[in-house]
């Protein structure tokens, strides 16, 4: 394992013991599945705010990149999921607030905004949803 796989699994293993104190979220990294996580990191970035500008932006390229650094390569298709996300907005931005919504009431629910992106990760892959609603990264045999 060189030194840059070294960094970026501290990185990931500090990550998830911040998240388990703070939001009483628990990752394990390696078997989280990429859809989840992916959603999970663009929630928390929007939900901390960490810069005074470019916020959202932000959260979805470190979202992309999850995805596409556990599928081990850049994601396939003609319009990423990040300007999928830019052409149905308003539907990102609700369901980002539902999110944000439950975390405050003490309890978070990420599912609306897990189906989101898993529907439009299915339309950048041109493949249809699952009946859940979900998509995978995995290739297909």
């Amino acid at each position: 394992m060189g030194a840059s796989a070294n960094v970026t699994q501290r990185a990931a293993i500090s990550l998830a013991e911040t998240e388990s104190s703070t939001t009483g979220t628990k990752f394990d990294i390696a078997a989280t599945d990429p859809v989840v996580l992916a959603t999970y990191v663009l929630w928390r970035i929007n939900n901390i705010h960490p810069f005074i500008n470019v916020n959202g932006r932000t959260a979805r390229a470190s979202r992309y990149f999850v995805l596409c650094l556990k599928a081990g390569g850049w994601l396939s298709g003609e319009t990423i999921l990040p300007e999928l996300i830019r052409q149905n907005r308003q539907e990102y931005v609700d369901a980002l607030q539902r999110s944000h919504d439950t975390f405050a009431a003490g309890a978070l629910d990420l599912a609306p905004l897990h189906a989101f992106v898993s529907r439009l990760l299915a339309q950048q892959l041109g493949m249809p949803p699952t009946p859940s609603g979900r998509a995978t990264t995995q290739q297909q045999p």
